[in-house]
């Protein structure tokens, strides 16, 4: 009777042991456009919030595959969708890696897109109206975004919020960011989506974006993006 108990227990520690150690085989995918893939102020690519979330997860957990191929510079929202409907591939170590495969075994999915689109489009028009009707509009396009992303992943996902940059300090201004994050919170609520706000971030410390003429921020910037990231993950795995 002994033998059997003692059995059963090593039986039942080892099983916990493996679930633990699946649990933490983390996959990671960075999907949007250049602020996703870690452009810096001055235009070329470096270190980016979601390359500071896999450091960390490598140090705590086990990253078992992390990629920020599936995100470019000027990458709109339908380019997205579009990605995942093509079911696109990217070659990696020789490996050839389609995007719904990759999503369906993901932990954690960040995506941060439509922010250039947004300020393109109020650049464009002089109708504060139309301002609030395009971001509404932006945001029915963001909410089909994460429905198809839905279908395949079931992790983790988190949408990135949006900042005021300080180029075109006159056009863009906080009334449209705090209008555009709070219809970006609802739409993620819909979905069952984590939605981080950032625009606090860039409003207390302006360091963070070094160039006038350009939106993106320093390895400082993304670096507080990616502490709110993990903040929220931390709660997750």
């Amino acid at each position: 009777m002994k033998k059997i108990i003692f059995s059963i227990l090593i039986f039942f520690i080892i099983f916990l042991i493996y679930k633990n150690s699946d649990q933490h085989q983390i996959v990671y995918v960075a999907l949007g456009d250049s602020l996703s893939q870690g452009k810096t102020p001055y235009g070329n690519i470096n270190y980016g919030y979601s390359d500071y979330i896999a450091d960390y997860i490598s140090k705590n957990y086990t990253l078992k595959y992390y990629t920020k191929e599936y995100s470019q510079s000027n990458y709109q929202i339908n380019d997205i969708i579009n990605q995942i409907n093509n079911n696109q591939i990217i070659e990696d170590k020789n490996k050839r890696i389609y995007l719904k495969e990759l999503l369906r075994n993901s932990n954690i999915v960040t995506i941060s897109v439509g922010f250039n689109q947004m300020i393109n489009n109020i650049i464009q028009t002089n109708d504060n109206q139309n301002i609030y009707k395009m971001i509404d509009d932006q945001a029915l396009e963001i909410d089909n975004m994460l429905k198809l992303i839905k279908r395949y992943a079931k992790g983790t996902i988190v949408l990135v919020g949006y900042y005021k940059p300080l180029i075109n300090n006159s056009i863009i201004e906080n009334k449209h960011i705090i209008y555009s994050n709070i219809i970006l919170q609802k739409t993620c609520k819909n979905n069952n989506v984590n939605f981080i706000k950032i625009s606090d971030v860039f409003q207390k410390d302006n360091k963070y974006l070094p160039n006038p003429l350009d939106i993106h921020p320093n390895n400082q910037g993304y670096m507080a993006i990616a502490e709110k990231i993990i903040s929220l993950i931390n709660k997750k795995l």
